[in-house]
């Protein structure tokens, strides 16, 4: 009975991803996210900047964009569309419907991720890691895509309210070759994670700029994340997400 039910949990999880997947291919503002790195990359790499900057500069600004934009845009699309009490009427929880977002925006991540890794030009080798670190830093910033989604009361809205969290999370890391003060604020983000990709690629005089122990990283990630869910929590208020999202429409 109880391998039934996680079936049953389990089709109607991929079937919510598919959904979402086919959103994300159809609406206009997430393909915008999706294609403003890839831009950036194919322009820097035009320029002829080196594979360790292009990765630096575009690929944080993929990290941070995909879980605070893409994220709550999906889920704001259902709003401006009212599908929502349909989905509460076909039986779909809030946990159901956090998932398959969730997914279908680090799936669209990843995959512009991969594109501009090979727009960079740099060794494969390390690709696998770089996917990896991209997936945990998306991963460790959705519960505040989600927050963010819930006080959205629809797309437009949304490109005003993740602006302070994609600069902070941006600009910390990045601008840590310009002063050492950044590299210091980057330890305490999860974008800062991206230390262990960027000491493996950029030139020996850079590599002091952002030198941050990867468990240290980790566990920053690991608090950020913890301290979402918690946020994420006390604003829906022990209520079903769909429910609170309806509540703020």
């Amino acid at each position: 009975m109880s391998s039934e039910r996680g079936g049953g949990k389990m089709r109607k999880f991929w079937t919510l991803l598919k959904k979402d997947l086919w959103a994300s291919a159809q609406d206009k503002m997430v393909l915008m996210m999706f294609f403003c790195p890839i831009v950036l990359a194919i322009l820097f790499r035009a320029a002829i900047y080196g594979p360790w900057l292009i990765l630096m500069a575009v690929t944080v600004l993929n990290m941070v964009l995909a879980p605070l934009c893409t994220c709550p845009l999906l889920i704001a699309a259902e709003k401006e569309q009212g599908t929502l009490p349909l989905l509460r009427r076909s039986k779909v929880r809030g946990g159901e419907f956090i998932a398959a977002k969730s997914a279908a925006a680090v799936l669209t991540g990843i995959i512009a991720a991969v594109i501009i890794y090979l727009i960079a030009g740099e060794d494969r080798a390390l690709l696998g890691e770089y996917l990896l670190l991209n997936a945990v830093i998306m991963i460790s910033l959705l519960p505040y895509g989600l927050f963010i989604a819930v006080f959205a009361r629809d797309q437009n809205s949304l490109n005003v309210y993740p602006i302070p969290g994609v600069l902070v999370f941006y600009v910390l890391p990045v601008f840590s070759m310009f002063h050492p003060l950044f590299g210091e604020l980057a330890r305490w983000v999860p974008t800062g994670l991206y230390s262990v990709i960027f000491r493996q690629t950029a030139p020996a005089e850079y590599n002091t700029f952002l030198d941050i122990p990867f468990f240290w990283s980790a566990i920053v990630c690991a608090v950020w994340f913890a301290g979402g869910i918690v946020i994420l929590w006390l604003a829906v208020k022990k209520r079903d997400y769909l429910v609170s999202l309806e509540s703020y429409k």
